[in-house]
Parts: structure tokens; sequence; C-alpha cells
């Protein structure tokens, strides 16, 4: 085994055991319900029904649907069927709160998002940053912003982040070390990719543009073929889906939003507010405009300005859209998922003669990212919908303890906390200390990796 591979193993095992410790272990929003109806009925009883309510639209047949794609429910239907072992096994265990089928998806999330920090790592080292550069961005990105907080639910975007890296890292490969293998994987990768969600059609489009630079003739027309053959793909996927459903291959999913809100408030709210701005949940996104500098080689302008131009783009498609605070979500909902492509271009700047400086930028960005993103962590996000669009949040953050108003640290709403508190006696306290002792071994061999590397 490599140290690459190694390192790679190390930074997997601390991503998915740190978030352990954190794990909720129940959902909170209509939108994770929707995706377990679905999910129950695709498992139970081969069909796509859902629940009449929000989010699900009526079909010709007088039955309901869920109006998004089907690539979230394929993902997380292996981890349905594990609970469906958890549930032979074990039954209507209080252990799993909601459902054996619920706890083992979110454990799903769980492992998606340690998958997505992974694959910052990959991406940054196919941008010739050296292994400590990566590990800090991967750490920086799952703890140091709303990728913490989401990874305790079913939303899509972190599952989208995750595709949106994982076909970035194909498509640098490709530009490096051409092989047919790179190309199959980008025609699967856009394919689930868009029915996950059908926004990311932008970001693969653009992606689509950098594909283009790079490598002889022959490779990048190869490149954009196989790009197109995904979206192709896609779009067969999502016609099926449509018409199963609903009757039609080509329907409009969305009609309910619309696209008149004026810029100039929505702008500032989604970059500055204390309810929703991306720079106050994740100030790292502030790395972006900073690696400018560091990106004037011929060899990197055009990642960067991929980056700022997808980043631009998801601000003026939220900012026009009248749902552009999210809903009732944490934070910056609509824009979290875009923060690999703010990260992967300051990898540049942890590797410039200031290392230093910009290390102890980073680590003091993402250590106000963690403050701001955890109560949003520790407390149940369907407890007091209202908090998140609290504008005293700021007032939250400082004082926590002791205002009625709000969810309180006393409000500790962590799988583990939950169970040691109904079971005290029970092997959950050994457990959950073994889960963090897991997470100091990983570290622990992450830590020797990159020293023995430098």
């Amino acid at each position: 085994m490599t140290r690459e591979t190694r390192i790679q193993l190390a930074l997997f095992l601390l991503l998915t055991a740190g978030l352990a410790v954190t794990y909720a272990g129940h959902g909170s929003f209509v939108d994770e319900n929707l995706i377990m109806q679905v999910c129950d009925s695709l498992a139970q009883r081969g069909n796509l029904e859902a629940m009449p309510g929000f989010q699900a639209l009526p079909g010709p047949d007088g039955k309901f649907y869920s109006r998004y794609g089907i690539g979230f429910v394929l993902i997380m239907m292996p981890f349905y069927y594990i609970g469906e072992i958890l549930f032979i096994l074990f039954g209507h265990s209080a252990v799993f709160f909601h459902g054996s089928h619920y706890f083992a998806c979110l454990w799903g999330a769980l492992l998606i998002t340690a998958a997505a920090g992974l694959l910052m790592y990959r991406v940054v080292r196919l941008l010739g940053a050296g292994e400590t550069t990566g590990v800090l961005l991967a750490l920086v990105l799952v703890w140091g912003s709303p990728f913490w907080p989401y990874s305790q639910t079913l939303f899509r975007q972190t599952t989208a982040a995750a595709l949106l890296l994982l076909l970035l890292e194909l498509i640098l490969r490709h530009q490096r070390a051409p092989a047919r293998r790179h190309l199959i994987r980008m025609v699967l990768c856009v394919t689930l990719l868009l029915n996950v969600r059908e926004d990311a059609v932008i970001a693969s489009a653009l992606m689509g543009l950098y594909a283009l630079t790079g490598g002889g003739v022959r490779d990048r027309a190869w490149r954009a073929a196989a790009l197109l053959a995904g979206a192709a793909a896609a779009a067969l996927v999502w016609g099926l889906h449509n018409y199963i459903r609903f009757g039609a291959f080509f329907i409009e999913n969305y009609e309910d939003i619309d696209f008149n809100y004026p810029l100039i408030v929505s702008i500032p709210a989604l970059l500055f507010s204390s309810s929703r701005g991306i720079v106050p949940y994740a100030p790292l996104c502030l790395l972006l405009p900073a690696s400018l500098a560091v990106s004037r080689k011929k060899d990197r302008m055009p990642f960067w300005i991929l980056c700022l131009v997808i980043f631009t783009a998801y601000l003026v498609l939220y900012g026009k859209s009248n749902m552009w605070h999210g809903g009732r979500c944490w934070g910056p909902r609509h824009l979290y998922f875009l923060l690999p492509f703010a990260l992967a271009p300051a990898a540049w700047l942890l590797e410039s003669p200031h290392r230093r400086v910009w290390i102890a930028v980073t680590l003091a960005l993402a250590a106000i990212g963690a403050w701001m993103n955890w109560p949003g962590v520790y407390a149940h996000q369907g407890m007091a919908q209202s908090y998140f669009n609290a504008p005293g949040f700021f007032e939250l953050v400082r004082r926590p303890i002791g205002n009625p108003d709000y969810i309180t640290f006393d409000d500790l709403d962590l799988w583990w906390i939950r169970m040691i508190r109904m079971h005290p006696l029970s092997i959950a306290p050994a457990a959950f200390a073994a889960t963090i002792g897991c997470a100091g071994y990983a570290a622990r061999r992450l830590w020797i990796e990159l020293r023995e590397s430098s």
C-alpha cells in the first residue's frame, strides 16, 4: 500500500469517525421525509409514490409523487436495505428513533459528507499541491462550513457537491493522463449528478467548457463527447422518471418558483446576512478572491475563472429566485455546496512563499465557520425553525444559554447524548468513547504519514 493510499484511508476514517461523534440520527425537514417515502415505496411496493403534502405533486392517476429527481433516492437505496437488515435483527428498537431505515440513510449522508472531504483532497493533489495542503482543505471543508450540520440531514446538496468534485477530478485526471475509464466515469457521473440536482447542469456545462482546455484536440473532443453523452443520458433518465410519475417526458416540476426577485435585495442577503449569508457561515469562501494573486499563471487562470464563474452563476440564479433563502433550513442552503470551488484554488495560496500566513488565515476562517455552524449541529434543526431566521442570531452565538427564545446548549440533540441519557448503563458510553478513540487513532495515523512525507 502506497503512502498516498494510507493518507487517503486515514483521512476518510478521520472524517467518518469525527462526523459520527456529532451524528444526529433523525430528520428535521419535509424534504427528508419525502426522500424516505419514495425509498419506502420503491423498496416495498416497486413504485414511486409519496404522501400528499409539501414538495409532492399530483400525477394523472390521482397519486402524489416527489417533485425531485430519482438520483438521490437511488444513492440512498443501498443504505435503505442496510436499514432493512437492521430492522430484521433489532425490530423497532429505541436506538433508531425514526426507524432503522431512516437511521441507516442518515449514516449514508454522513459517509457522503466524508467522501466529499476525501474528493476535495484528491482534487487539490491533482492541482499540484502537497499532501498537507490537501488534508487541511479537506478538513476545513467539512468542519469549517455548513457541510458539518448538513451531514446530519438528507438534503441533496452535499451529494451534489461530492459528485461535482468527482466530475472535476475525472476531468483533471483526463487532462493529465487520458484514459478511456475516465471518460466512462464522466458519463456515469454526469448522468447521476443531473438526476440528483437539476440545477447542476449549470456547473456541468461550465466544467465542460473548462474540459476543452489542456491536452490535444482529440483528447478535448473525447472529453466533450463524454460530458454530452452524460447530459443526454441524464435527460433520458429524467424524462423516463417524469413519464412514470406524471405521464409526460418533459414537465415543469418547479412552476411555483419564479425568477423575478430583485438582486439588489437578495445578493447582499445571500452573501452577508446573519441567517443566509455564505460569508458568515462559510468565511472560507473569501479564499477564492484571495487566490487570484497566485492564479495568474497561464496554466492556473482558466481553473480560477471556472471556480469564480460557477460561484457567481449560482449566486445570480438563486438571487433571482423567490426561494433565494432556501426555506426553513440551516444557513446558506443553496450556496454551501459550491464551497469546494472556492477552496480548490486556495491550494496554490497554501503552497506559496507565504504559506504559513495563509495556513493561519485558513485556520482562522475555518474556526469562525465552525463556531457559526456549531448551533446547527448540536440542536434539533426542527425544534425552533423561526430561530434560523432570527435577527438576533449573533446574540445566540455570543450567549447561547439562558435565552428561552432560542435553542440552547441544554438542548443537545446528538444521537450519542440521547442514547446515554436514555440508557446510561448500556454500551452507548463505551461505544461513544470508542468512536472518539477511532477518530483519535485516524488523526494520529494521518499525522504520522504527513510527517514522513515532509
